[in-house]
């Protein structure tokens, strides 16, 4: 809980000195945190805020970072189709902007995702 309180503090700081890429980082953090406590509604809302700045700040590999994030999220939710759309969203990105290490780990996430859906 005290973690969420530094958080809260980070975002609204970052919203009044108008620093966008924090508040879009401060988001995913949010997302992560959520994750982690298994309030999964929460992480994909605060993924998604996450994702549109990025969008609106054209940072792509925060975009593809976002959208792998919600991708795990379905993933844990065992949503393996919409889990897979967001991997491969980011792994589009990915592959644009050249970065081999972001797209290994989006293709074993992928790879882990389908060996999930084949197991009965």
């Amino acid at each position: 809980k005290q973690g969420l309180a530094y958080l809260t503090q980070a975002l609204s700081l970052s919203k009044r000195i108008g620093d966008k890429v924090h508040e879009a980082m401060t988001l995913r953090y949010f997302g992560f945190a959520y994750d982690s406590l298994s309030q999964y509604d929460k992480a994909i809302e605060y993924h998604q805020q996450a994702l549109l700045l990025f969008q609106e700040i054209k940072d792509r590999a925060g975009e593809a970072a976002a959208l792998g994030n919600l991708g795990a999220v379905y993933e844990h939710l065992s949503q393996y189709d919409k889990a897979v759309d967001f991997y491969q969203q980011a792994l589009l990105i990915q592959q644009k902007l050249g970065d081999q290490a972001g797209e290994a780990h989006t293709l074993k996430s992928i790879k882990v995702v389908k060996a999930k859906q084949a197991t009965p």
